[in-house]
Formats: C-alpha cells, structure tokens, sequence
C-alpha cells in the first residue's frame, strides 16, 4: 500500500516475476500464499493502468481453475477486468493470463470484438493457442473466424488466418491432418 507509483508498479512487477519462475512443485505456506494474493488483489484495482496490468500478469499465476465460481476468486477479479477496464492494456493482460473454463473462454470469444486491436489479437491468440476446435460450438466456431476474417484491421485478419486457423487449429490440434481438420 506505498503511495508512490513506481514502488507499487515494481512490487507488483517483482512478484509476477518471481511467480513466473517459481518452480510448479515448490511447496509455498498457505499463509503467505494467501498474503501474496491479498496485495496483489488489492493492486488489480489501483487508479494507474500500468499498476492493475502487472497486477493482471501477476494474478494470472495465482488462478485456480477450480475456483472460478467466486466474483472475489482470481479468476472472478481477471474476468472482471477484461469485460471492464477502461485500459486497453490491462484488458490486454488479463486476456493474455487468464486460464481457460467454460466461464473464461466467454470473455476470450467477447474480447475479439473489443474496440482495441491489441486486445482483439490477444484473445486471438490466446484462442489459437489454449482453446481446442472442439471446445468451441459450431456456432462459436463460425462466428469467430467470420469476424476474424471480416475485421476492419488486416492484422486481425492475418492472426485469424496465421495463428488461429493454419497454426493453432489445422497444424496444432489437428497435426496437419486435413481429414481430422475437416
């Protein structure tokens, strides 16, 4: 809780970092778990968008699929985040960190129509890369590559294009086999 910027932005910044290259069998105290995951918490909803996008990464380590039912769980905090920061770059990571459920993967599909092209190639790629053909319904499907396809912004077209169907879709999930493609 420092008052100045730029000590709140490099705690923030340190603990993402040191979250990131924790090793996954590392067994933490539950207490300070839970006290990292307090300030961190309490960082998501500070007034400067560069603070609430570290915050946004650093949450992204702390989520618990499991636990995603709770408005106050991490992942309640980073959904929120997306669908109504008025920041492009905190929509931005949170996109970009946030685990895929049945809850998130709604906000990922929405945040391809967000007015912001970084935000829209982020779920774009954040799609291509953790979400399975077959999680998606036909429908979704359809709907995500038509206006992948049909944006306004030839980046957008060619990540729809590139990334999600030729290098997430058709070689990643489908191992260049056109008939399992199909």
């Amino acid at each position: 809780n420092a008052t100045g910027k730029s000590i709140r932005f490099r705690v923030c910044h340190l603990l993402a970092t040191l979250l990131k290259e924790m090793p996954e069998d590392l067994d933490l105290d539950e207490v300070v778990l839970e006290e990292i995951e307090r300030a961190i918490m309490d960082r998501a909803y500070d007034r400067l968008p560069r603070i609430r996008a570290v915050a946004a990464e650093a949450l992204g380590f702390l989520q618990n699929p499991e636990d995603s039912t709770s408005k106050e769980s991490v992942i309640g905090v980073l959904l929120k985040m997306a669908s109504f920061d008025a920041s492009a770059s905190v929509r931005k990571a949170c996109v970009t960190s946030i685990a895929i459920t049945k809850e998130t993967l709604q906000c990922l599909l929405q945040r391809t129509r967000d007015v912001n092209l970084e935000v829209r190639l982020a779920a774009i790629r954040g799609i291509a890369l953790k979400v399975e053909p077959t999680m998606l319904t036909k429908e979704q499907r359809d709907s995500l590559l038509e206006q992948g396809l049909r944006d306004r912004t030839e980046n957008v077209r060619k990540a729809t294009a590139e990334y999600l169907l030729r290098d997430g879709w058709f070689h990643g999930y489908c191992g260049g086999d056109i008939f399992e493609f199909a």
